[in-house]
């Protein structure tokens, strides 16, 4: 019973500090997506579990603590990291695969979700590098769900330009309609994959979308919405450089610095 003179407060007057919520725990059977509220399930798989089971352990032996502390440095701590480099990542998932049974279909997505469950950044490239291998494995329902888990750069572009990509391919109508939507949901990621999924599409580029997409996020302060402008707009000039030259003296005033100088960096001088 609190003593008179005690409030919600405490007896101190200070306030009583809340408990940090518990973080977001994924079960043995299936991976829950922890963004938005949204639980989204992707079954696990014995063979993609057991492939990450041993790529993990096979990561355990190749760590190097100080090489991991300087890698997590750089993404500013928002990883754990075995501390291995990618060449040598990439030998020793191909060394686990080969002695793994193939995974099919839907063990590729096992694999990238059991990945997620673990800290070490290694793993999360390491199965989202097989994806990229087999990107019609999966759907843009599951794209968003690992675009949006664990997010940096390093993953989201692999997702977006090598997995994203050739399913909106696949079906331009509904996957473009899915990739406009993208461009207006709050996660700072699925815009940037948006703007990014037709990077390798050339001629079959959709340039009004190309064009949409970037005047949707151009006037965004962020340095990686700014920074995926300018790099989709610089790789289209080498196919139509005339309909990026065209686009950035129209918005020559919306546009950053940074999106400014990448789109233009490598337009021919314009023509007399």
């Amino acid at each position: 019973t609190a003593k008179r003179g005690d409030s919600a407060e405490g007896s101190t007057g200070r306030k009583r500090q809340k408990a940090p919520a518990p973080k977001e725990k994924y079960d043995s059977e299936t991976f829950v997506a922890p963004y938005a509220g949204v639980k989204i399930e992707i079954p696990h798989t014995p063979t993609g579990v057991k492939f990450i089971a041993k790529l993990a352990a096979e990561f355990d032996k190749h760590r190097d603590t100080n090489a991991a502390k300087k890698q997590s440095m750089y993404t500013k701590d928002k990883f754990f990291y075995f501390g291995i480099k990618a060449p040598e990542m990439r030998k020793i998932t191909k060394d686990v695969l080969n002695e793994c049974p193939r995974l099919e279909d839907e063990d590729v997505a096992s694999a990238v979700a059991k990945a997620f469950e673990h800290r070490e950044r290694e793993l999360h490239l390491a199965a989202i590098d097989i994806l990229v291998k087999r990107p019609l494995s999966i759907d843009l329902p599951t794209a968003k769900i690992f675009i949006t888990t664990a997010s940096w750069w390093d993953s989201v572009d692999m997702l977006a330009i090598n997995v994203v990509g050739p399913i909106v391919r696949q079906n331009r109508e509904e996957g473009s309609a899915v990739m406009r939507t993208w461009l207006s949901h709050p996660h700072l990621w699925l815009r940037r994959a948006s703007v990014l999924h037709q990077l390798h599409y050339k001629e079959a580029t959709d340039l009004p979308l190309l064009l949409h997409s970037c005047k949707a996020v151009m006037m965004e302060k962020d340095f990686f919405s700014r920074k995926a402008v300018g790099w989709a707009l610089r790789h289209h000039s080498r196919t139509d450089p005339e309909s990026v030259r065209a686009f950035c003296a129209e918005h020559e005033e919306q546009l950053s610095t940074l999106s400014l100088k990448e789109a233009t960096r490598l337009l021919p001088p314009s023509k007399p």
